[in-house]
């Protein structure tokens, strides 16, 4: 089993190898061609247009797009006043291994270690920022003043301990696979 790590707004070449929260204001930006990690596409402020081959989506402060592991997307915002991303990405088999640490039982954990779930793969779609999703995405929003400068190591809400990693896969694999859709543009 590869250590699962955790970083604020690495570079986008560490992306691959670790868990992260990227978190950034501007009023413009773009991103071209990118390749992502399985990752969750918010806004606290403002708007983004993310275009993938299945679409282009509107992301506004009440909604959130998932991008599966290995999906290449484009991102452009801008306007007269700034818009804050916070997009949570997912190191490759992290959600893996939360599922299967659930559905194993306790007494062959230790002895199990290495997950057995297939690849994670979600609906490429917008869904509402509500519910338990919505409730950690604020958790996480308020906890980014917590974190030390470096981005190495963070403490805060849903992005700490084992127990709150696990809380945050399962409260939004809980949450997508009850959420309803959400018209794109």
């Amino acid at each position: 089993m590869s250590p699962f790590c955790f970083r604020l707004n690495p570079a986008f070449k560490d992306l691959p190898q670790c868990s992260a929260l990227l978190n950034g204001v501007a009023r413009t930006y773009q991103v071209d061609g990118y390749r992502t990690a399985l990752s969750l596409k918010s806004v606290i402020r403002g708007a983004a247009f993310y275009q993938t081959r299945e679409g282009r989506h509107l992301v506004t402060e009440e909604s959130f797009l998932i991008l599966n592991h290995g999906q290449e997307y484009s991102l452009e915002f801008q306007g007269p006043t700034p818009t804050e991303t916070l997009c949570p990405f997912f190191q490759r088999g992290l959600f893996e291994h939360v599922a299967d640490s659930l559905a194993t039982p306790l007494d062959r954990q230790l002895d199990d270690i290495d997950a057995h779930a297939p690849a994670a793969g979600f609906c490429e779609r917008l869904y509402p920022k509500a519910g338990p999703v919505g409730r950690v995405f604020e958790q996480i929003r308020l906890g980014l003043g917590t974190l030390r400068p470096s981005g190495r190591s963070t403490n805060f809400p849903g992005v700490g301990p084992r127990r709150e990693r696990n809380s945050i896969a399962v409260s939004i694999v809980d949450a997508i696979s009850s959420a309803p859709a959400m018209t794109s543009p």
